[in-house]
């Protein structure tokens, strides 16, 4: 006969079901009632699922958050505890330089671990006081300065693209060149190896891939980081060995091959600047957060830079007005000559206005990238641009309502014109540029700004400059690809090197 005051595990089951779901609905019923003068979606103010949908369909969540800012206003509820503001004033609380907020959970699903050990990313860490120290340590290389001690590897790998491209054909895509030119430029400033990306004209051993399915798991735990964790951060999965991405193998030899070869500070790259930090620095510098940063190097280095270059590309194609203006400004510090045209050095390219302006307008009306950068509210800063956001809720700042709003930009906001940014007055270029969060803002901004900036002035001006190009298939426009970033599925173009007469 059955004890029937034995508890069985049907009814411990049951029990914790009936406990988790009253408490489940007044957790949602809280959530909904503290955030219920924002508005925004009605499924979006009870379930996270909305969100995920949203940024998992074939749609980039770019375009989703143009539409919130065009029916919601200046702040948006997108989650039951997620709001955003397309409030320029709230651009200084969210993504400060003092009293940061700390960043939120969803950047968990990005973390990466091998052996027990998490594999640091730049992108990735929350600690913001180790990212503050590291930082430090590696600001003066990566200012607008310091940055020009790798000028000549990118000037290397601006030939080597040229060079390729003048006999790949008369039809290229762009959008895979210019991929290949990026990661081959960053494995020479990271670790001065050459990769061979451009010279066998793919992706080499799936590197760019592994990276791309990287960032597509990030972009689909997004919403739900705890279940991520439960699921592959768990104590077993950190620990046991399994096959690694082609990235992650990539760094690991690359940082054995430095170690094996020595020679320690005598490599202008950056993993002899990091392995130099270790010297200093073990704890901060250690053997996971040095191969973490040789790949966040390869990986976030490399593919932001792609993407904006490419599409800056198509813009400059699609508008021969504009190819013609910005060719005029480079040959005013660089005229070609019968013997043809020399890559100048970056100290001339940051001179030219113009060059600035046109990648300033590519990023900002088709940006490479589509998500927001999530910030968690703390004591004190409940108060942003004039509404109360509860301690605890996750913040963001909505660039696509930034970058479509007509008193920042002018009525032709969906325009591709360079112009504006230099035709404006004092007042309204100092708010334009305020509301650019194309490398992010504040403490947390992009440390590989500069890099990256060297990067698109060369590679732009030496396309623009040796070779005529026009858009293959015209009537397809851009599309870009949904997902974390939004790069651009395609560039193809007729291209010919440019005639001397052409030049002088």
């Amino acid at each position: 006969m059955p004890d029937l005051y034995r508890p069985s595990w049907v009814m411990v089951a049951l029990s914790l079901l009936f406990s988790l779901v009253p408490f489940t609905l007044a957790t949602s019923v809280l959530q909904y009632w503290r955030l219920r003068k924002i508005p925004g979606p009605p499924a979006a103010a009870w379930t996270n699922l909305w969100l995920m949908w949203q940024m998992n369909r074939k749609e980039s969540f770019y375009e989703t958050r143009k539409r919130l800012h065009q029916r919601y206003g200046p702040v948006q509820r997108y989650g039951p505890n997620r709001v955003m503001f397309s409030d320029l004033s709230a651009v200084p609380v969210i993504l400060g330089t003092t009293n940061i907020l700390p960043k939120a959970s969803n950047h968990e699903p990005l973390k990466a671990w091998v052996n027990g050990s998490e594999v640091l990313s730049f992108v990735a860490l929350t600690d913001d006081a180790k990212a503050a120290r590291l930082k430090r340590n590696l600001h003066a290389t990566f200012s607008s300065h310091g940055v020009l001690g790798y000028e000549a590897h990118v000037d290397h790998t601006v030939s080597e693209l040229v060079g390729h491209l003048q006999t790949a054909g008369s039809m290229v895509d762009l959008a895979d060149w210019l991929s290949w030119f990026a990661f081959d430029t960053v494995a020479r400033i990271g670790f001065s190896e050459d990769q061979g990306f451009m010279s066998r004209r793919q992706d080499v051993d799936g590197a760019l891939e592994a990276g791309r399915r990287r960032f597509e798991h990030w972009n689909f735990w997004w919403t739900l980081p705890s279940l991520e964790g439960l699921i592959y951060k768990n104590w077993v999965a950190r620990n046991r060995k399994k096959s690694r991405s082609s990235i992650m193998r990539l760094a690991m030899q690359v940082v054995e091959r430095r170690k094996a070869k020595g020679g320690l500070g005598t490599h202008n790259d950056l993993l002899d600047l990091y392995m130099q930090s270790a010297e200093s620095d073990p704890q901060l510098f250690s053997p996971s957060t040095i191969l973490g940063l040789t790949i966040t190097t390869m990986q976030a280095g490399a593919e932001t830079t792609a993407y904006s270059t490419a599409i800056c590309m198509f813009c400059l194609v699609r508008d021969k007005h504009v190819l013609a203006k910005l060719r005029a400004e480079i040959e005013s510090v660089a005229p070609p000559t019968a013997e043809g045209w020399d890559l100048p050095p970056t100290a001339v390219l940051r001179k030219l206005p113009y060059l600035e302006a046109c990648i300033k307008e590519s990023g900002r009306l088709y940006p490479s990238i589509n998500i927001m950068l999530e910030r968690t509210v703390t004591d004190g800063h409940e108060d942003i641009a004039g509404v109360h956001v509860p301690k605890g809720t996750i913040v963001a700042i909505n660039t696509a309502g930034l970058n479509t709003n007509p008193n920042i930009y002018g009525a032709d906001f969906e325009t591709y014109r360079p112009e504006r940014w230099l035709e404006g007055s004092e007042e309204q270029r100092i708010l334009m540029n305020r509301a650019n969060l194309a490398f992010s803002a504040g403490k947390r901004m992009c440390l590989g700004i500069n890099v990256a900036w060297l990067e698109m002035r060369k590679a732009i001006s030496a396309l623009v400059m040796n070779f005529e190009m026009e858009l293959a298939y015209p009537e397809r426009g851009l599309k870009q690809m949904p997902g974390i970033f939004g790069y651009a599925e395609e560039v193809k173009v007729n291209i010919w090197p440019r005639r001397q007469d052409t030049k002088v």
